[in-house]
């Protein structure tokens, strides 16, 4: 998974679960001060002034909580709602008469489990599956200890007399216990179950958001935006054939150009070439297909046609062209070899779908078009072009071109001979 989508998800769940406790805690604020149930002078400034600063707290880690300090924060978050706890035990305490206590400890024994239930339940907030255990199987030590010594008071006994429970401070009611015990393992499975499926989720919307993210480089933002609107049908679908114009570019001479070349610097060449190329083709509405090398095969009408697609692919050509200009003049400027580069357009019917195995596909198109698209590339060499179109191609343009025509041109491997059109752009 990829860390920064996980730790994104992390940070959204720290804030969460800090507002929850912040507006938790100034609940328990206003509740102190308008009823106050502490019973000494100590008790009625204390609570409200440990859950105010908690309160406080939690905010602020809510506000600052950024992938870049999640760690620390999750660290002062979990030990904030510890020590908020252990400062409510000590100011119980510190606000009851010890011996009123132990003469009562029955009816005490039956709120001690809603904190421990409570903190249970706001743990799943964290998105983490790990936290929302360890916070769990805390509470319930916990409050195991504190039931443990409760029931370790010598006077103190079981009973499921209800005349018995109500009228002795000692006497525990059993089937409630037993009901609380089961209540809070109850809430321990559910909240862990929870978790864990948000940790699932967590994966799978991650796993999307990378899937998106490469779907990203390969489609034009327009196109991408289709392919998410119609829950990626075109490109899950069985294949289909369409027709699609298909454009190859190829850099001149650039075999004998990297004999020499550093092999960084040569990976550096391809992508600043590569990532201009994508530029062109992305701004005109079309696909990248794949990379070849020093190559870049681009479609037009994948997944679904954007309309004039033979006159897109050409716009393309002619952004590149301008593109590679700005470039030539980029790297004359700090006295680097002149690069420039040839293109083939073809426009026909192929075979659109998802190639390859259980371990591998890849989203393509095939047929004799690509295969047509690609020896025009190389035909550039040949006759010294910067750009050959095939008649089929100029036959859809919305514009006249200058070029030089020519009407049977023979593709290597190919009966059928076809009109291609020479320009310079």
């Amino acid at each position: 998974m990829n860390n920064e989508q996980l730790i994104s998800r992390y940070v959204s769940g720290l804030k969460m679960v800090s507002w929850v406790y912040a507006l938790i805690q100034m609940m328990f604020v206003f509740s102190q001060l308008l009823i106050p149930t502490a019973s000494t002078d100590l008790g009625k400034f204390g609570f409200p002034t440990l859950f105010l600063a908690s309160s406080l707290l939690n905010g602020a880690i809510a506000l600052n909580t950024k992938a870049k300090n999640y760690r620390p924060l999750l660290f002062l978050s979990i030990a904030l709602i510890i020590f908020t706890n252990i400062g409510v035990g000590i100011l119980n305490n510190l606000d009851n008469d010890p011996s009123l206590v132990a003469s009562n400890i029955g009816r005490i024994v039956d709120y001690q489990f809603a904190p421990g239930i409570m903190f249970i339940t706001v743990s799943v907030l964290y998105l983490r599956l790990t936290i929302t255990a360890f916070l769990s199987a805390l509470f319930v030590v916990s409050t195991a200890i504190q039931q443990y010594m409760n029931l370790s008071l010598g006077d103190v006994y079981f009973s499921s007399d209800l005349s018995i429970v109500f009228s002795s401070g000692l006497a525990i009611n059993s089937q409630w216990f037993v009901l609380m015990c089961l209540f809070v393992l109850f809430t321990v499975i559910v909240v862990t179950v929870t978790s864990w499926q948000f940790d699932k989720l967590t994966n799978q919307a991650s796993d999307f958001e990378r899937a998106n993210q490469v779907l990203g480089r390969y489609f034009s933002p327009e196109v991408k935006e289709e392919i998410e609107n119609s829950r990626f049908s075109d490109i899950t679908a069985v294949e289909k054939s369409s027709l699609v114009a298909v454009l190859f570019t190829d850099i001149n001479g650039f075999t004998k150009m990297t004999e020499t070349m550093d092999p960084k610097d040569v990976v550096h060449l391809v992508s600043e070439y590569q990532s201009k190329m994508v530029a062109a083709i992305f701004s005109s509405g079309g696909t990248v297909d794949k990379f070849i090398g020093d190559a870049v095969m681009a479609t037009f009408g994948t997944p679904t046609s954007r309309g004039n697609d033979a006159q897109n692919a050409f716009e393309c050509a002619r952004k590149m062209q301008i593109s590679m200009s700005q470039w030539s003049k980029e790297r004359a400027e700090k006295k680097l070899p002149q690069i420039t580069h040839r293109i083939g357009i073809h426009f026909g019917p192929c075979i659109i779908g998802n190639v390859g195995g259980d371990q591998r596909v890849e989203f393509t198109v095939l047929g004799d078009t690509v295969n047509v698209a690609n020896r025009l590339c190389d035909a550039c060499k040949k006759f010294d072009s910067e750009v050959i179109i095939s008649d089929a191609v100029a036959k859809r343009l919305s514009e006249e071109i200058k070029s030089d025509f020519e009407a049977n041109f023979s593709i290597p491997g190919r009966t059928e001979k076809i009109g291609i059109h020479k320009l310079q752009l």
